[in-house]
């Protein structure tokens, strides 16, 4: 874990350096120390960066295993998500507890914004949920083979409610899947959104 701590810190010094606003690290890419280093780092020495989703990690809690994402807002307290749709692959289905499921969305000025994590974007009550928020940008980190779904999804976002959605995504390809790495849906007025991955 040392040498993930460190590629997590080289990659948010380089995003910052870059001029970025905004990072979204995968799903399941870091522990819990490892991103509230990552929070401390961003709230301490960043310059351009302003909103952090640290990944997110597995970890047991006294309400049971979570699947959790830090998120990180520049002056002010870091926020948990925690994840409620669990995946199933192939039968194998994902040991987190779902205790009280829910989408925080911040508002702000000028920008209203939400973070969950992978298959929770996937549900057809909190698409509906997003939608009718009509949150402004919506954070996702993921871990997915299969990515045809988030492109689907947040297409519907960026057109219907105007919503700007950036999926992060880890995941090795294979023969059968290329799976998209990132994807950024833009609203346009009265067009399609803009699809990037």
């Amino acid at each position: 874990l040392p040498l993930q701590r460190a590629r997590v810190l080289a990659l948010l010094v380089a995003a910052d350096a870059e001029g970025a606003h905004v990072l979204v690290l995968p799903e399941l890419s870091v522990d819990r120390d490892i991103a509230e280093a990552a929070a401390q780092w961003v709230e301490s020495q960043a310059r351009s960066l302003k909103l952090v989703v640290c990944g997110s990690f597995h970890e047991s809690t006294n309400a049971g295993r979570s699947n959790t994402a830090l998120v990180v807002v520049r002056g002010r307290p870091p926020y948990e998500h925690h994840k409620f749709a669990r995946f199933d692959l192939n039968g194998a289905i994902e040991d987190i507890t779902v205790n009280d499921p829910r989408i925080v969305v911040h508002y702000g000025a000028e920008l209203s914004m939400a973070t969950v994590i992978c298959k929770d974007v996937l549900d057809a009550h909190a698409e509906d949920l997003l939608r009718l928020a009509r949150v402004g940008l919506l954070l996702v980190p993921a871990f997915s083979r299969r990515t045809t779904d988030f492109w689907a999804t947040a297409g519907s976002l960026a057109s219907k409610a105007q919503t700007h959605v950036c999926v992060a995504n880890l995941c090795e390809p294979d023969e059968t899947e290329r799976p998209a790495v990132a994807i950024v849906a833009r609203p346009r007025r009265g067009q399609a959104a803009d699809l990037v991955g």
